[in-house]
């Protein structure tokens, strides 16, 4: 996968000027996933286990173990699960964590915003997911500094931007740390690649949809889409392979005609000016 080209843009926000850090490696490509993945030099593993994401199944660290597909349905997404103590499951003493370096060192007194997607999911998750983030300096997990603990993710992909003034002890502190302990629960953080960490948003909350959004699923020869918003929303309907099957614009209700579909997995995707949701259906 080719790395993304960062820009660096100067922001006011707040009465605070600050140059927006990034995430040095924002596809999780340096390393291969696996169990306790080996560490790069812009990435390093506290025990955390890196996925990718096949198109149907997490491979990597844990083949079949997980459920949940990426944020956005796309093949070679990646995410890096952190375990913990939770629900009597045997983990590393003081939990687990990953290192992430930054695109530049943090400044004392600048403010600085980074957007992170995470779930709660994996063995010993219980559905409140809220690691810990630091900051930290060459030694990385040993004189980290607190930033925040991120807010309770379930089971669905929660999207936080964690925002935050470096102090004058982070001055310098060139890495960001995301650990787990032994009373937080385990679960997943998206890469911060900005299609494969497109947080599918809430549905009530920002479509105004009705309770029966989209009908039947699984679906034979026809499928509903039932969105009572008056707003105009465009619909693509694609595999796992994203091979595109039916793309249209409608207004509060359509009917698709599937005869023409294979059975098997699909996944929708509804946009209006500005919010994009994404889900899967299922093909008889």
């Amino acid at each position: 996968m080719k790395k993304n080209i960062l820009f660096i843009f100067i922001l006011l926000s707040n009465n605070y000027s600050y140059l927006q850090i990034a995430i040095a490696d924002t596809c999780f490509s340096s390393s291969v996933p696996q169990i306790s993945f080996n560490p790069s030099s812009d990435m390093v593993s506290f025990d955390a286990d890196l996925m990718e994401w096949d198109g149907s199944n997490w491979i990597g660290a844990w083949p079949g173990g997980f459920t949940i597909p990426p944020p956005s349905p796309n093949i070679n997404c990646r995410a890096i699960f952190i375990g913990s103590g939770k629900r009597n499951q045997s983990w590393t003493s003081g939990g687990e964590g990953f290192g992430l370096r930054l695109t530049q060192p943090l400044v004392s007194g600048q403010l600085y915003k980074i957007p992170i997607v995470y779930v709660s999911h994996g063995p010993s998750s219980d559905g409140k997911f809220k690691p810990k983030v630091y900051s930290s300096k060459d030694d990385l997990n040993l004189n980290k500094v607190f930033i925040d603990s991120l807010p309770a993710a379930n089971f669905n992909w929660t999207a936080y931007t964690l925002s935050f003034i470096a102090d004058s002890i982070q001055h310098g502190h060139d890495w960001l740390i995301i650990n787990t302990d032994s009373i937080t629960s385990s679960g997943m953080i998206s890469s911060f690649c900005s299609i494969c960490a497109s947080i599918v948003t809430s549905l009530n909350d920002q479509l105004n949809v009705s309770d029966r959004m989209y009908y039947p699923n699984p679906f034979s020869n026809k499928v509903y889409f039932n969105v009572r918003n008056n707003l105009e929303l465009e619909l693509t309907l694609f595999d796992v392979f994203f091979k595109v099957y039916y793309k249209t614009s409608f207004i509060n209700f359509l009917e698709v005609k599937t005869d023409n579909f294979p059975s098997g997995i699909y996944f929708y995707e509804l946009k209006t000016k500005n919010r994009t949701i994404i889900g899967k259906l299922l093909k008889e």
